[in-house]
């Protein structure tokens, strides 16, 4: 059936909650559309499907800050750019297919159980600290 216009709208909308300090993006994208009817596979796949253009855009930023900046020159060697910039897409891609692989079963209950911990831990070290 997929999301329709209503649908889409959730998705969005619960994309844009991400620009909120600790919501993260595919967690909010991946809620929305199973919240909508999507099962969870193809709300895991369309979360990161939909990443890519937010993902381009905030690289072109950051691309265009580092030029106007002149960090980024025209003489700059890309062997290490392109170097970090492979390592990172394979981590990405690698760190994704773990995810998947605890997002489409459904076992998350003990990731959430540790995200807790360790939300309530910072929140006592820093109200403690600072």
């Amino acid at each position: 059936p997929g999301l329709g216009f209503f649908g889409a709208l959730v998705v969005g909308l619960c994309q844009a909650l991400a620009l909120a300090p600790g919501v993260r993006r595919s967690g909010s994208t991946c809620s929305g559309a199973m919240i909508c009817g999507i099962d969870r596979e193809e709300a895991f796949r369309f979360s990161f499907i939909l990443s890519i253009p937010a993902v381009a855009g905030a690289v072109f930023l950051q691309v265009l800050a580092l030029v106007r900046a002149g960090t980024l020159t025209a003489g700059m060697p890309l062997g290490p750019l392109l170097t970090g910039f492979v390592l990172a897409m394979a981590g990405g891609f690698l760190a994704l297919r773990l995810l998947e692989r605890l997002v489409v079963p459904g076992r998350l209950a003990w990731f959430a159980a540790y995200c807790f911990v360790a939300a309530l831990a910072g929140f006592i070290f820093f109200s403690i600290v600072c």
